[in-house]
């Protein structure tokens, strides 16, 4: 049975394209946001997204969920795909109820990972979230652009590479297998990741 995945942050254009590859690959996607994690407003609305998972794949199973704490409850694993400034807010809202399950930090490697407004569009760095969430299995999936790929809107055409690290073997090894499922390459410790 494949683990159930919330992505905080569905709204934004990478919680956009993990959230519609993962329901390609047959997970179990609870999606959730809040205006009030960003800085900036978001490019799209969580009905939007999930009317364009359904589109593209009619048999998702995907559901919105209203918090954050709702959806961090019920997942096993944890994307919070939030700007940096927006982590200390959304780990008062979830922290107890992600003691021991697996939070992946996402952090960008090239500068030209923007969104409209100039910003990094890649929020949150898995040292951030380690300190955040002491008791969670925290794995920094660190995403690495390229010239994007044809048929693929803004950032998830761009995505060429995702490394995944951390301290937890089977937690890194669960997190490379998702991003694998959702149709991103991977790689661990800078090496591609078995397959």
């Amino acid at each position: 049975m494949k683990k159930t995945v919330a992505v905080i942050g569905a709204a934004t254009p990478f919680g956009m394209a993990i959230s519609r590859g993962l329901a390609a690959a047959g997970y179990p996607i609870l999606l959730t946001d809040h205006v009030e994690l960003y800085l900036s407003p978001l490019p799209f609305s969580l009905p939007l997204v999930l009317a364009r998972i359904k589109i593209s794949v009619p048999h998702a199973d995907v559901r919105l969920v209203l918090s954050e704490r709702d959806a961090s409850w019920e997942a096993d694993i944890v994307f919070p795909a939030v700007r940096r400034e927006a982590l200390l807010a959304l780990s008062r809202k979830i922290k107890d109820v992600v003691t021991g399950k697996i939070v992946v930090g996402l952090t960008g490697r090239l500068e030209e990972m923007h969104d409209d407004t100039g910003k990094s569009a890649i929020p949150a760095a898995a040292g951030a979230l380690a300190s955040l969430f002491p008791h969670s299995k925290i794995v920094s999936a660190t995403v690495i652009t390229g010239r994007g790929r044809a048929g693929e809107p803004g950032l998830a055409g761009n995505i060429e590479h995702v490394l995944v690290s951390g301290d937890d073997h089977e937690a890194i090894s669960s997190v490379a297998q998702l991003i694998r499922d959702a149709g991103f390459k991977t790689l661990k410790g800078g090496t591609p990741a078995p397959h």
